[in-house]
């Protein structure tokens, strides 16, 4: 049973509202089917878990340069996230712009975000688990990122966040940088 797709204010975003079948032992729930029409050109190359122990993590805002350009489709696995999603296609009429989603693993709900977006999330509850389906493998020379601090992209952030050293340095949003076409 194909599940309800949820538009967003990206045209190629959307958000998956993954049916739900459950029973005595807890519940089933498929999060990607090839034969599903959303979903017939998203070919799944790595499967990524991510844990992050404390509330207010945030991971991100990541994208792969380049033919490594991925696709993701992002599920909270348990606890609950707000989802960021920035434009990188300086063609695209969202450039520059960001959108904020809430996943969650009582909706089990799943987010499709195609190339040419960064990505990123802040975990709202303790022990939060993300599973990303991509479309292609993590290569180390094409990672980049969009520092979440960058007032242009406003991101209203908790006074206290835990983050990585790594993210906290990446570099500001550039609007005449070209990231994706």
């Amino acid at each position: 049973m194909q599940s309800k797709i949820k538009k967003t204010k990206f045209r190629d975003i959307f958000i998956s509202e993954n049916n739900i079948f459950k029973d005595n032992r807890g519940y089933f729930c498929e999060i990607f089917n090839i034969k599903d029409k959303n979903f017939k050109k998203f070919q799944i190359k790595q499967i990524n878990i991510s844990k992050s122990l404390k509330k207010n993590t945030f991971r991100g805002l990541h994208f792969q340069k380049g033919k490594n350009s991925q696709g993701k489709i992002l599920t909270v696995i348990k606890g609950s996230i707000f989802d960021y999603i920035l434009c990188l296609k300086k063609k695209d009429h969202n450039f520059g712009k960001l959108i904020k989603v809430q996943l969650d693993d009582k909706k089990s709900n799943s987010i499709f975000v195609p190339k040419g977006y960064a990505h990123g999330f802040l975990t709202l509850e303790n022990n939060t688990i993300v599973s990303y389906c991509v479309d292609k493998n993590y290569c180390k020379q094409s990672e980049s990122g969009i520092n979440i601090y960058d007032k242009s992209i406003k991101i209203r952030l908790p006074k206290k966040i835990t983050i990585s050293k790594k993210d906290k340095f990446l570099p500001f949003f550039d609007k005449n940088k070209r990231y994706f076409l």
